[in-house]
């Protein structure tokens, strides 16, 4: 007999449906904190005698789904509720405002103590409403938008732990007489003074201080120090102790030794340092730029290579060969070195000749062209060709061997301070002797190109363009900028599927090599927007234990290598013991001499992070760096190196009047960085030029946004500004940052956090809500000459 399905219509079809979803059946609400105890059945049977069994069985799984202990955080910041504060529970850190931690805390209460599913659905439900209600309010800007500095080449600044403590000195300088003050903070590297009056410090002399209430352990005073002026702010003033002798640092040290009970130690600088360090590993990861390395002879010898300089390396690579060689080679160094630090970029135009089905790359520096008399002819030939491209130049000088090992000099802030715990092979000597650092981008400009191809003048006869023909040539090794992918334990070679969940997806991937804390994973296809955490199950190794819990385990993603589709996880932290972790310790003990060891490339990580150091040592450019806090995106930082170039100059000038910050409405305003942000979510333009009128002083009035310009109107923006005092052109990099960098700075954290958990907890939240970064590069020379204008300088 045949069996007919049962039709929509039937009355046993209709009971079974009738609850699908019990999420909100009251019975969860009454029961849900009694699961596990003795009267939970009894309570069961009693409230559902009247259900039938389909509902009573999904009663009964949504109450242990809500009573399950629960593991995830929450962050309400990211759902745009405001005003939000810190929560700790177990050892857990949440952000939620005042109402959603009532209902945290009321349904502690409620489950004896235990975070369960039942209070993360309850603050998630809470979220949502608030989320709401957040949208009807009044969403308006803030008046004026400040943005924090960041000084950018901390690395070279860190020095030991001051103490806050106060003592009377006396100052002389130059023979001068005595000025009176007294200390504010002290360390073995230098101290900060507060002047009972206002008083001019000359830089240039070296300062005399003498302590008279300060006595040696033999209750002998102190003999006068020598310090260096640093900085001075009002009657405060920063000096560096000269000083070095052993007796001395001793004095300082017994001192800070035996008071550091009493006196609270000031880690500000190190917090300050800290946090410049991670925005530092952030832009050097995401930059577009491509930076050169030139050895004692200035040949060019290294580049360090990342996913997103990869535009770069595709235009001056090909295959072993290069054109760096002959686009920067020892004379053009040579010559940019002679010159005044605050002259030595340039610009480098190139294009292509097609002849006889090859291909001939001509490039060709913008004050040599000049020189030679050549610079309009070639500018007209080339704007014309196929692969016009303009690179802009900056050299800087390095010094590798004293940054080599910085990070593990105990003197620089501690001895708990280290750049990284990964164990490094020493810097080859090759190495330490290079010279100095090109930083090389692209700033071609479709609408500078456009306003050159229609400028007047006759074309350049190609014959005389000749000697600017340039080969492609070995000798150059590209050095993967690594980051956080190398691991403490030893790595494992093993391949088995791998199970990743996230956002509801099921993406599946094959293991390369594991550790006790670490997985390497080869995707399938690219993945472009990747989580920082997400879920990951091992089936084939799942089948094989029965012990471990393999099919849900808590990663964090560290390190994602686009071009050849490796994953670099980390277990999290939940506060138990992670069950990967007790799997493969295990099973590496079980198969001891059976498992492939993974050898670490560990001199070439060394290289790549000497060659790192001495790029945030010097070579940095300057930087916005965005944040999405209560659901608004806008700028908070500005990352500005410590240069004489004429940006960072100017945006240092403005920091100092402003007491640190500089306005956002010095570079632009808000509604046109919407624009800019609106411009690369639609459009994908990652680039854009901003046009900027300053006054006689050389201060920002007004600026624009190309796009904001159309057709004639941004010459005639450019003129105007020209009559009435000065005009500079900024190109603006826009890109995404998924995740921190926190690997470089975790010792860094952890020992804030041990001396003020607060500080370490807020520098850790300014770092994680940073989502975007927008690099600002001075183009105004290359404008000045596409454009056929003279900027006032």
């Amino acid at each position: 007999m045949d069996i007919m399905p049962s039709s929509v219509d039937d009355p046993v079809f209709e009971i079974r449906s009738e609850f699908k979803d019990v999420s909100n059946h009251p019975i969860i609400s009454q029961l849900r904190a009694l699961v596990g105890e003795p009267e939970f059945e009894s309570l069961f049977t009693q409230l559902t005698e009247d259900e039938d069994t389909n509902t009573r069985f999904l009663l009964r799984m949504e109450l242990r789904r809500v009573a399950a202990p629960c593991q995830r955080v929450i962050d309400l910041r990211l759902k745009g509720v405001k005003r939000c504060q810190l929560v700790e529970h177990n050892g857990q850190t949440h952000y939620m405002d005042e109402g959603a931690r009532r209902i945290f805390e009321a349904g502690l209460k409620e489950f004896a103590g235990r975070y369960t599913m039942a209070i993360y659905d309850d603050v998630e439900r809470y979220a949502q409403a608030a989320r709401k209600e957040g949208r009807q309010a009044d969403d308006e800007e803030p008046e004026v938008n400040w943005l924090e500095l960041v000084r950018f080449g901390s690395l070279l600044t860190r020095d030991s732990e001051r103490m806050h403590f106060a003592t009377p000195v006396l100052i002389r300088q130059g023979g001068m007489v005595e000025l009176s003050g007294s200390t504010s903070d002290i360390s073995l590297s230098g101290l900060q003074v507060h002047l009972a009056d206002a008083a001019y410090i000359n830089p240039e002399t070296e300062l005399e201080l003498s302590f008279p209430k300060l006595t040696d352990a033999n209750k002998r005073p102190w003999p006068p120090l020598r310090y260096q002026f640093i900085s001075q702010q009002d009657q405060r003033i920063r000096l560096r102790l000269l000083d070095t002798e052993p007796h001395i640092t001793g004095l300082i040290k017994a001192l800070i030794e035996h008071n550091q009970r009493r006196y609270k130690l000031d880690i500000r600088h190190i917090q300050e340092t800290t946090r410049s360090r991670g925005f530092e590993q952030m832009l050097l990861s995401h930059s577009p730029a491509l930076p050169v390395f030139f050895d004692a002879e200035q040949r060019a010898c290294y580049c360090l290579s990342t996913v997103h300089n990869q535009p770069l390396q595709q235009l001056l690579f090909k295959d072993e060969l290069s054109l760096l060689s002959e686009l920067l080679g020892p004379r053009r160094i040579k010559a940019m070195l002679a010159r005044d630090e605050s002259q030595q970029e340039s610009y480098l135009l190139m294009f292509e000749h097609h002849q006889q089905g090859r291909v001939f790359p001509f490039a060709g520096e913008l004050e040599q062209l000049r020189e030679q008399g050549l610079l309009d002819g070639f500018l007209r030939f080339g704007v014309n060709k196929p692969g016009w491209r303009v690179l802009k130049v900056n050299l800087f000088t390095t010094h590798v061997q004293a940054l080599a090992g910085l990070d593990q000099d105990p003197n620089t802030s501690g001895a708990d301070l280290q750049l990284t715990d990964t164990p490094v092979a020493p810097v080859p000597k090759e190495i330490q002797e290079l010279s100095c650092v090109a930083l090389l981008r692209d700033v071609t400009q479709d609408w500078l190109t456009e306003a050159a191809q229609a400028l007047p003048g006759q074309v350049q006869d190609p014959n005389v363009l000749a000697p600017y023909c340039i080969q492609w040539r070995p000798g150059i090794q590209r050095i993967a900028m690594r980051f956080n992918d190398m691991r403490i334990e030893p790595r494992f070679r093993y391949k088995t599927p791998v199970q990743l969940y996230f956002d509801g997806k099921t993406i599946e991937t094959e293991l390369q090599d594991f550790s006790t804390q670490g997985l390497c994973l080869r995707l399938n296809e690219p993945i472009d927007r990747l989580p920082s955490e997400l879920d990951v199950a091992l089936p084939k190794l799942q089948r094989l234990s029965t012990r471990f819990d393999l099919m849900q385990m808590p990663y964090r993603v560290v390190h994602y290598d686009q071009p050849s589709l490796k994953l670099h996880l980390m277990i999290q932290d939940t506060g138990q013991v992670h069950p990967a972790k007790r799997f493969f310790s295990q099973l590496i003990s079980a198969n001891d001499g059976r498992l492939q060891p993974l050898d670490e490339d560990e001199s070439t990580f060394a290289i790549a992070r000497a060659l790192r150091q001495s790029i945030v040592a010097s070579a940095l450019p300057t930087c916005l760096f965005v944040q999405k806090h209560n659901g608004k995106v806008r700028p908070n930082w500005l990352g500005v190196p410590v240069s004489p170039m004429p940006l960072p100059r100017l945006l240092s000038r403005l920091s100092q009047a402003n007491g640190g910050q500089v306005a956002m409405d010095s570079l632009m305003s808000h509604q046109q960085f919407r624009m800019l942000l609106q411009d690369w979510r639609d459009n994908q333009r990652p680039h854009q030029s901003l046009l900027v009128a300053l006054d006689t002083k050389g201060l920002p009035v007004m600026s624009r946004l190309q796009g904001q310009l159309p057709g004639e109107e941004a010459l005639r923006f450019l003129q105007q500004a020209r009559e009435k005092g000065y005009w500079g052109v900024w190109l603006l990099e826009f890109a995404r940052t998924p995740k921190p960098d926190m690997h470089f700075i975790q010792n860094d954290l952890n020992y804030i956090s041990r001396q003020a958990l607060h500080r370490a907890k807020r520098l850790e939240q300014d770092l994680w809500g940073t989502v975007a970064m927008v690099e600002v590069t001075d183009i105004t020379p290359l404008a000045n000459v596409m454009l056929g204008l003279k900027a006032r300088s």
